[in-house]
C-alpha cells in the first residue's frame, strides 16, 4: 500500500510540471515579443517628411525639394532643392544648418555635416554625411546668411509653420524646415559625389523632363477643350431643332442658352490660344535645354 500511495505523489508532481512549463515558456515568449515588437512591427508614428515638388515659402521665395536620396552604404544623402521661377530671388546665398532625429535627446545637434556643392539661378544641391545608422528622420533648415538662426534642433512643429507661412497679416518666413523620414526617402547605394558638370547634367535633364511632362499636361488640357467645344456645339443643333416646336416665349429663352453655349465656346476656344502660348514656350525652353545638355556632353 505505501508503495502505491508514493506511486500516486510522483504522478501530481508530474503532471503540475507538465503544466506549468509550457505555461512559463509562453509566458516568456509573449514577454519577449512585446519587448522586441519594435524590431518587426511597423512604425505607426507620424511621418516626418517634406512632400517632394511642393513650393515652401522663404521670405519672398519659394523653394521645393526634387530630390532626397540617401546612401546606407556610406551614411550620406542628397539633397536637391528648386527655387520657384516666380521667386524674387535668384540663388541667394543661404545659410545651412541640418539635425537628425534621435540626437534631440542627448542634447546633441548640428553635428552632421552639411555642404553646398551645386547651385545655380534656380537650383541648389546639398550634400549630408556622418548620418547615424538609426536614423529616423533629419531637417534641414535654410536660411538666408543676414538672418540669425535662432534655432537649430530638430523642430517637428516647424513643418506646420511652414505649410502656413504666410498668414493673414502676409508675414513673411525667416527660415524654413525640410524634412525626410527613413520610412519613405529613396534609398542608392550608388549615391556618390558628380562633378558640376555632372550636377548640372542632372539639373538640366531634370528640368527637360518637366518641360516634357508639361507638354504632356497642356495637350490633355487642349484635347479636353476640344472635347468641350464638340459637345457645346451637339447641343446648340439640338437646341435649334427643338426651337420648330416652341412657342415664341419658349424660343426666346433657348435662344439666350444657344448664346451662353456659343460664349463658352468662344471661351474655350481662347483657352486653347493661351495653351497654345504656353506651348510655344515650354518648346522654346526644352531647345535650350537639349543645346545645353548636348554642349555639356561635348565638353567632357
Amino acid at each position: 500500500m505505501a508503495k502505491k500511495k508514493k506511486h500516486r505523489v510522483i504522478s501530481l508532481r508530474t503532471s503540475h510540471s507538465v503544466i506549468y512549463i509550457p505555461v512559463t515558456l509562453l509566458l516568456g515568449l509573449f514577454f519577449l515579443a512585446f519587448l522586441t515588437s519594435r524590431l518587426y512591427l511597423p512604425d505607426d508614428t507620424p511621418l516626418l517628411e517634406t512632400p517632394l515638388h511642393e513650393y515652401q515659402q522663404l521670405d519672398n521665395s519659394e523653394y521645393a525639394i526634387e530630390s532626397w536620396v540617401y546612401n546606407p552604404r556610406d551614411n550620406r544623402m542628397e539633397v536637391a532643392i528648386s527655387i520657384s521661377e516666380e521667386s524674387d530671388a535668384i540663388a541667394p546665398d543661404i545659410a545651412y544648418r541640418v539635425a537628425e532625429k534621435t540626437q534631440v535627446g542627448s542634447n546633441t545637434t548640428n553635428t552632421l555635416k552639411i555642404k553646398e556643392v551645386f547651385k545655380d539661378a534656380r537650383n541648389i544641391i546639398l550634400r549630408i554625411e556622418d548620418i547615424p545608422k538609426k536614423w529616423t528622420a533629419v531637417s534641414v533648415t535654410l536660411t538666408y546668411k543676414d538672418e540669425t538662426l535662432t534655432n537649430n534642433k530638430f523642430d517637428p512643429e516647424a513643418i506646420k509653420r511652414n505649410e502656413n507661412s504666410v498668414d493673414e497679416s502676409e508675414e513673411t518666413a525667416t527660415e524654413l524646415k525640410l524634412y525626410c523620414d527613413y520610412r519613405t526617402v529613396k534609398t542608392d547605394n550608388s549615391l556618390k559625389d558628380k562633378s558640376a558638370n555632372d550636377y548640372s547634367k542632372m539639373v538640366a535633364k531634370r528640368n527637360l523632363d518637366f518641360q516634357k511632362t508639361l507638354l504632356q499636361e497642356l495637350a490633355q488640357y487642349m484635347k479636353l477643350e476640344e472635347k468641350k467645344q464638340k459637345q457645346l456645339a451637339r447641343d446648340i443643333e439640338v437646341l435649334k431643332e427643338d426651337m420648330t416646336y416652341k412657342v415664341e416665349s419658349e424660343k426666346a429663352d433657348i435662344q439666350s442658352l444657344i448664346e451662353s453655349k456659343l460664349d463658352q465656346i468662344e471661351t474655350s476656344k481662347e483657352t486653347i490660344s493661351e495653351y497654345l502660348q504656353q506651348k510655344k514656350m515650354i518648346q522654346e525652353k526644352e531647345k535650350k535645354l537639349q543645346e545645353q545638355m548636348q554642349q555639356m556632353g561635348d565638353s567632357e
